[in-house]
This record gives structure tokens, C-alpha cells and sequence, in this order.
């Protein structure tokens, strides 16, 4: 599976089958935005994922070739092991101007999971309270 902005403009999840075949799109995102230059996928012990992306950027009238001078916004949203989404996307992050917050992704076993960024050169952890139960 891999991550990135969809032919729609929204952060989406393309799906292969097991020949590496490409599928379906998932989208992820609510809204269409111009880049997403980090996502990040995890799983916990029942299949169900973890997507976190960093975006910015008008898709609609773009204005520039990447995110250094636009508003930025870090998300995340869970999907249960067949791709149906499991609650909204949750905001994690936003700034005003700049580029957005690179990012990482942990999913533990039961589920809770943590996003990593940096902001102003400090590390923040986040510990998402949201997470799929188990089937």
C-alpha cells in the first residue's frame, strides 16, 4: 500500500493485490489540498491502519511548488482491516506558515497510537486516543 495525493487532489491510499497489481483508491482526506509531502502508514495486531499525513497548499489555485510559505496541517485517521474509515479525520497539528512537520507513525499492538513531529527543532509526541477495537 502506498500513500500520496490522488488523482482528486485528497491524500489517498492506493491497494495492490498479491501479484503487486495495483487496486483500488482509498481516499483518507476530507479535502483536496495541493501536496502531501509525508505520509506514513501503521497497523495494529488486528490489521486495522493508522494513516498520518502532513498538507498544504490550494488545490484548487495553486500557488507554489511545494509547502516552505503555505499553511500546513498534520492529520490521521484510522481504517478497519477492509479500508472502511473508522471515525474522521483528526487534526494532530497546524502552523501558520512553513513547511509542514516531517512525521512518524507508531502503532502498538492494542492499537493507541503516537505521531511524532518536530516543531520549532523540539520533538513532540502525541498519543492519539482514538484507535479501532478489536473484531
Amino acid at each position: 500500500m502506498l500513500g500520496g495525493v490522488g488523482i482528486d487532489g485528497r491524500v489517498s491510499l492506493q491497494t495492490f493485490d498479491l501479484a503487486d497489481v495495483s487496486q483500488a483508491l482509498v481516499p483518507v482526506a476530507d479535502a483536496p489540498r495541493m501536496h502531501a509531502p509525508f505520509v506514513d502508514l501503521g497497523s495494529d495486531a488486528w490489521g486495522n491502519l493508522a494513516v498520518a499525513w502532513a498538507e498544504c497548499g490550494d488545490f484548487d489555485a495553486p500557488i507554489a511548488q511545494d509547502c516552505s510559505a503555505q499553511a500546513s496541517d498534520l492529520r490521521l485517521r484510522w481504517f478497519r482491516a477492509d479500508l472502511t474509515p473508522h471515525g474522521a479525520v483528526t487534526d494532530v497539528f497546524s502552523t501558520v506558515l512553513g513547511s509542514p512537520p516531517a512525521i512518524g507513525l507508531a502503532v502498538a499492538p492494542s492499537g493507541i497510537t503516537g505521531v511524532t513531529y518536530v516543531v520549532a527543532g523540539d520533538v513532540v509526541v502525541r498519543v492519539a486516543g482514538l484507535q479501532c477495537p478489536a473484531p
